[in-house]
């Protein structure tokens, strides 16, 4: 009996098979994964979203954003996810991504709200994904950007400025230590906070003495402690006019040892502020708030308000600052009526302070330059010959734009 001889593929085309599968997979697994990767943006946006409708709402009752993730959970269950892990900032959000690619989606400041990807960290893969995020660097340089302020977390108040000493946030409220008197711990010390210039940290180092009598104290029990709302009186202001009073005071107790009380022998003030209700004006340079204003002073209105027991700063209607006054050299479009839009040859403006050559720089516009008037050609060659419909030439036309250096808004 005669066996039919069944075909079968080569080895040189099966080699040939594997290698166009592997091109072909090279080709299009890196566009798949950046699709996939982009893909997962949207739960990075979703959480961000939630998250900053939570924090306006505590900033809408009074309080200051939190940092603490276990204080939204109403909210959020984890600050990671199958795919980011999140962090809160004082000013703002910022996930950072567990995938294939290092990049972290940033939303600044919660009053703006929009998302942007963070520029600002090295061999940052912001460019692998497929979704036309604006960079952080252009979103906090654009003027329409509205930053945190009033209800940022630890935001500083009109007397506790941010510390210039290196250490991060406000200077902290005093605390109260234990004393040691001999090796027998009794009694309490208040401190003041210390910056550490090489820890970059706060110290409780500046503490008031010990009382060594009150650890031989006749009072029975611990002592008493207590607060109450601040007064008028409590910071010298015998008729107040338009203000308001912030924080709370602290009731301090001394042992009477005829009696074996503790009795209350004043109040400690030093964390009552007063503030007014009347609005105030702060002022920056136009060029600060702007690089593109060169002359004049940018303006905004603001407010005092008591936020947790500090006194902070609250913006009217819109943090922008109001540029009205802000002024900028540029060079504007010119028309002298007396010169026209075209001449003929020889090519020239004939009224120009400067006249450019095609191609050529255009100048500065700055106080030097106020009111010069520049040549700028249109077209190249800048000249064209025109020839009627009856062939008879018409002579030459040339193109030009007139310009002017002026200070305007």
């Amino acid at each position: 009996m005669k066996l039919k001889k069944s075909k079968a593929f080569t080895l040189t085309e099966l080699l040939i098979v594997v290698i166009v599968i592997g091109v072909l997979a090279a080709l299009v697994l890196p566009k798949f994964t950046r699709i996939m990767e982009t893909r997962k943006t949207t739960e990075a946006e979703e959480m961000m979203s939630a998250i900053r409708t939570e924090q306006e709402r505590r900033c809408s009752l009074g309080r200051s954003y939190t940092t603490d993730f276990a204080t939204l959970g109403n909210i959020v269950s984890s600050s990671d996810t199958a795919h980011y892990s999140f962090s809160l900032q004082a000013e703002g959000m910022l996930a950072s991504s567990k995938g294939d690619f290092a990049y972290s989606l940033r939303m600044p400041s919660y009053s703006d709200g929009r998302i942007c990807c963070d520029d600002t960290v090295p061999d940052n893969e912001c460019n692998s994904l497929n979704k036309d995020y604006m960079t952080c660097t252009a979103l906090l340089a654009r003027q329409d950007y509205q930053p945190d302020a009033a209800c940022a977390a630890d935001a500083p108040g009109p007397e506790d400025p941010p510390n210039p000493g290196g250490c991060p946030g406000p200077t902290p409220g005093g605390q109260s230590h234990t004393c040691d008197v001999n090796g027998e711990a009794c009694g309490t010390q208040n401190c003041n906070p210390v910056c550490n210039e090489n820890t970059h940290q706060w110290e409780w180092t500046d503490c008031g003495s010990c009382d060594p009598s009150s650890c031989d104290s006749d009072c029975s029990g611990e002592k008493p402690n207590g607060t109450a709302s601040c007064e008028f009186s409590d910071v010298g202001i015998s008729n107040p006019q338009l203000q308001r009073m912030c924080g709370s005071k602290t009731k301090e107790y001394e042992c009477n040892s005829s009696t074996g009380s503790w009795e209350l022998t004043g109040w400690d003030t030093s964390g009552c502020q007063a503030y007014s209700l009347e609005a105030e004006t702060e002022t920056q340079p136009c060029s600060e708030v702007d690089p593109q204003y060169t002359i004049g002073t940018a303006t905004r209105t603001f407010n005092w308000r008591c936020r947790d027991g500090r006194v902070v700063k609250a913006y009217r209607e819109s943090m922008d600052w109001n540029t009205d006054d802000c002024l900028a050299y540029k060079w504007v479009y010119w028309n002298d009526p007396n010169s026209g839009l075209t001449t003929i040859s020889p090519v020239g403006c004939y009224h120009a302070d400067v006249q450019l050559s095609m191609g050529a720089a255009i100048p500065a516009c700055n106080e030097d330059a106020l009111g010069t008037t520049i040549c700028v050609p249109q077209r190249d060659p800048i000249c064209n010959q025109n020839i009627g419909s009856n062939g008879v030439s018409m002579g030459m036309t040339c193109y030009y734009e007139l310009y002017q250096c002026v200070l305007e808004q």
